[in-house]
């Protein structure tokens, strides 16, 4: 028998059309497979087991029609129907399946009951309601006694049992409404939630009262999770209830459902707005805002509905939303995000809107222009509005009085540009000019290289220079000069510490004006030099980090600045061991999509280009008879340490190594031949680069850095010059 039941699986299997075919099979038409002789009862329930294990959703509709052919009163078939429960597992309702098991109850509704008691005897609930759902037609009286007798258990399961029976064999009247009422008040969630199908397969018999107490159940999340379930059921894939909820009776419990924070409950009502939001914008937009104003975000679903919104709504979604109360912080924290889903459906056509209530008042101005932020990040991959974003972007910073040009420094992708208008239409940085000229007086280097004058000036172009952010900032004076004598008079270094930590922390923009005037007073020979630079805004932070490098080996070597090299200037030359050795010094800004662009992104190399970019227009000209350094300030920029590192030397090999014993040892080796040297010989230049990030965490001044030596340098830097550079850079000065 085992082997007919093989040949016959893989006949089935050979005939994919069985599985579509829609007429009931007979014992002729199996035997016909074969060849051989009608299988009895029990000879179909083993292939309808062999069918089940082998995959029941590849075998649904084969296994449908046998179920018919195997049905009888008898532990056999029990176990069958066991087997094909545990096989389907949470998809134990699947359409064909709950036909065939209810077709045999109506046909057979005697053995039906029976092979019910069965079942329950054997402890398993997956299929009794089907069958006395079929059978109820024929047996109402014995149907309803066992129903009943169900209900009435003290066993939650069997009450379960009893209440989907009612849903399949569509019994709800007066006395079946008051027993679902009280089942609704039930402990148990396996109760309640049968409970809440029932109320919803019914609820054309009795709106009212169903609906009522679908909202009480809506407060529990299983039962929650159930009517947002069958929502969105019933319109994608025909859920198989009595009736169909229209629209306005599903919004009205999917709005109870939202009232809860359980993040599945959540999921499973955007899924269903998902399916609603094609004919009720307005509705279906207020629950949405309802749960963002909540939990303060809207999720992946919930930007799906409000995408699906635009899609459906075009411009008529982004003017609702601009038009919703937008009052508390979660809603202006989360409106952003929600507008830009909207119009990634809308498109170009949903961009009005926006526009309009941007220029309407500060009120949303500030929403709006987030919103457009999003929509022109580059991730978004929206092209198409880019150009009329970054039309309305020109338009309004001119009438605010924004030089667009200045704004936008040149950059030649328009989303860049779109980021750099909105964030100097965001954040203006105004400074305080008549509290910087006040501050100025207290730093005696940079009143007499910067002064009143070059501030008021500032002032008259409306310019807001890094330098003019820092003085215009309120400096606590009396109590960083008592923090500092309280410093000095310190018995032990851990107390002295603790006061200039204090000092630093408390004025990081008083600390920063104090050194940058001490380094000032400290290069009075190149002052003025360093001052001219530093006065250009777009080079203030570049000039200040070769100061902040310069001064680490300042009193400690020999140093000239800015030497000549060929037709070239340098940052400075070191006299080191008795040879010269050349730096120069830059700081990377972060890269801009980082700067403008919120989120996480995947992080292009851009160090290689930045090397590239020095050797080719600083160091080309170097003959490499003497080491040159090329140092790297991070501390603005994404580039890691370890970044640098991969481009020198090559990306890491990583190998585990086992010995005897089961002893390991850890190595690692680099690619080199995806180093810097093979990538661009040109490198050769550099002796070694040095990546630093001031640290400034006290009244004196140190580096986190790390020296990076090139082995294919033309002039390699000696174990003693790389020691004292090492001393100079860690050595922490007044």
């Amino acid at each position: 028998m085992n082997d007919r039941i093989a040949r016959l699986k893989e006949k089935i299997r050979g005939r994919p059309e069985l599985n579509a075919e829609s007429e009931r099979w007979s014992p002729e038409t199996l035997a016909a497979l074969d060849g051989g002789p009608a299988l009895d009862r029990d000879g179909v329930c083993e292939l309808v087991e062999a069918l089940a294990r082998d995959g029941v959703l590849g075998f649904l509709f084969p296994i449908a029609n046998l179920l018919r052919l195997a049905a009888r009163d008898s532990d056999k078939f029990a176990r069958t129907l066991i087997v094909l429960e545990d096989e389907l597992g949470s998809g134990a309702e699947a359409g064909r399946i709950v036909e065939a098991v209810q077709s045999v109850g109506a046909a057979e509704p005697g053995a039906a009951l029976r092979i019910v008691r069965r079942l329950l005897r054997m402890g398993r609930s997956g299929y009794p309601h089907m069958l006395i759902g079929g059978a109820a037609a024929k047996l109402p009286g014995e149907c309803d006694a066992l129903t009943r007798e169900l209900f009435d258990s003290h066993d939650a399961g069997l009450r379960a049992i009893a209440i989907k029976s009612w849903i399949a064999g569509s019994r709800a009247g007066a006395a079946v409404l008051g027993d679902l009422e009280r089942a609704a008040e039930s402990d148990d969630a396996g109760v309640r939630a049968a409970a809440t199908k029932a109320f919803i397969a019914f609820y054309s018999r009795d709106p009212r009262r169903c609906a009522e107490s679908i909202e009480r159940l809506a407060a529990h999340p299983e039962c929650a999770q159930h009517i947002a379930g069958m929502i969105y059921a019933q319109r994608v894939v025909g859920y198989r209830t009595r009736s169909l909820l229209d629209d306005e009776a599903s919004l009205r419990f999917l709005g109870a459902c939202a009232e809860l924070t359980d993040v599945l409950v959540r999921e499973a009502v955007y899924g269903a707005l998902l399916e609603l939001a094609d004919g009720c914008l307005a509705k279906v937009l207020r629950i949405v805002l309802k749960c963002a104003e909540r939990d303060g975000h809207t999720g992946s679903v919930g930007g799906d509905v409000l995408e699906r919104l635009g899609k459906a709504h075009g411009a008529s979604a982004a003017e609702a939303l601009m038009s919703a109360p937008m009052g508390s912080a979660n809603i202006r924290k989360c409106a952003p995000e929600m507008i830009k889903r909207a119009i990634d459906g809308a498109g170009v056509d949903g961009l009005g809107p926006v526009f309009e209530a941007i220029r309407s008042g500060p009120d949303l101005r500030r929403i709006g222009l987030e919103a457009l932020r999003r929509i022109a990040d580059p991730r978004a991959g929206g092209a198409s509005v880019l150009e009329p974003i970054e039309n309305f972007l020109k338009s309004l910073a001119e009438s605010e009085g924004i030089d667009c040009g200045r704004a936008t420094k040149g950059d030649t992708e328009p989303a860049i540009r779109c980021g750099r208008l909105i964030d100097a239409m965001l954040h203006p940085g105004r400074p305080d000019y008549r509290l910087a000229r006040e501050n100025i007086t207290y730093f005696p280097e940079l009143d007499l290289r910067f002064g009143k004058p070059w501030i008021s000036e500032q002032e008259l172009g409306c310019q807001a220079h890094p330098l003019l952010h820092m003085l215009g900032q309120k400096l606590p004076l009396a109590e960083i000069s008592a923090w500092s004598k309280l410093a000095e008079s310190a018995k032990t270094e851990e107390e002295r510490s603790a006061w200039t930590r204090k000092c630093r922390r408390e004025s990081r923009a008083w600390c920063f004006l104090k050194d940058l005037d001490h380094d000032l007073a400290t290069l009075k020979k190149h002052a003025n030099k360093y001052a001219k630079r530093l006065k250009n805004g777009d080079e203030f932070f570049d000039t200040r980090s070769e100061m902040d490098f310069v001064m680490q080996f300042w009193g400690r070597c020999e140093i000239d600045l800015q030497p000549g090299a060929g037709s070239k200037k340098l940052d400075a030359r070191l006299r080191i061991c008795g040879r010269h050795v050349y730096v120069e010094v830059f700081s990377p800004d972060r890269w801009a999509e980082l700067q403008l662009f919120p989120g996480g992104r995947t992080v292009r190399e851009r160090i290689s280009d930045k090397i590239y970019d020095k050797v080719k227009k600083q160091l080309s000209e170097l003959d490499g008879k003497d080491p040159v350094i090329l140092a790297i300030d991070l501390g603005k920029s994404e580039i890691s340490y370890s970044d640098v590192e991969r481009y020198v030397l090559g990306p890491s090999i990583g190998r585990i190594v086992v010995g005897k014993n089961t002893e390991t040892e850890e190595s690692s080796e680099r690619d080199a031949s995806k180093s810097m040297h093979v990538r661009n010989p040109a490198t050769d230049v550099i002796s070694a680069i040095i990546c630093y990030e001031r640290l400034r965490g006290d009244l004196g001044r140190g580096m986190d850095c790390g020296i990076i030596p090139n082995p294919h340098a033309r002039s390699e830097l000696s174990g003693s010059e790389i020691e004292f550079i090492e001393k100079c850079l860690g050595r922490e000065r007044a």
